[in-house]
């Protein structure tokens, strides 16, 4: 028996492992987009942190100033004025605007706040950053401060009225009313004991 053998011609091979020129250019191009849009949104996270610092300042001192007119002393008149002061590092410039409302004694505070830098806006309008509103009444500004003492007696009535001294009854008190006399020390609570 002869083999014969016969001469195959072999072909070039291509080379399995790594990547054409092509798959490289659509990988980079695909990595280069997705890290645009990371940094774009890494940009807009630092703009809002900016923001909302600015926001919470102003809200801090709006809210200030509706508390100064309400704890001050004399009722408020219906006026607009203005004013800057520094705040957290900053300066801050305000707009305070009490207005009067339908009901008697009762008036609408309006505080606009920003910063100083940011004083108008192109359209030569003034620019705020936040506007806080609140209410203040007669009533909250003509309340007496209270005068109760550590005593225990109060010699101010509900309104302000002069009022005839209550005692406060403290622990191991009875109720005069239960007994209709001079409060007394309970009989059921006895003595501390002697220390030995």
């Amino acid at each position: 028996m002869t083999h014969r053998f016969t001469a195959r011609r072999s072909l070039p091979r291509r080379p399995t492992a790594g990547f054409t020129l092509i798959e490289v250019v659509v990988a980079i191009a695909i990595v280069a987009l997705g890290l645009g849009a990371l940094f774009n949104v890494l940009a807009n996270t630092a703009s809002n942190i900016g923001s909302l610092r600015e926001r919470t300042f102003a809200s801090w001192i709006g809210n200030n100033r509706i508390a100064e007119v309400r704890l001050g002393t004399v009722f408020p008149s219906v006026e607009r004025s203005t004013g800057e002061l520094e705040y957290a590092g900053s300066k801050w410039r305000y707009e305070q605007v009490v207005s009067q409302t339908a009901v008697e004694g009762l008036r609408r505070i309006d505080v606009r706040v920003g910063p100083k830098e940011a004083a108008s806006s192109p359209g030569g309008e003034d620019s705020y950053t936040l506007t806080v509103s609140g209410f203040v009444g007669m009533a909250q500004q003509a309340s007496p401060p209270s005068t109760a003492g550590w005593s225990g007696v109060v010699t101010v009535g509900p309104g302000g009225d002069a009022a005839a001294p209550q005692q406060v009854l403290t622990p191991g008190m009875k109720d005069p009313g239960d007994a209709g006399g001079p409060p007394q020390k309970r009989p059921d609570n006895p003595p501390p004991p002697e220390p030995f």
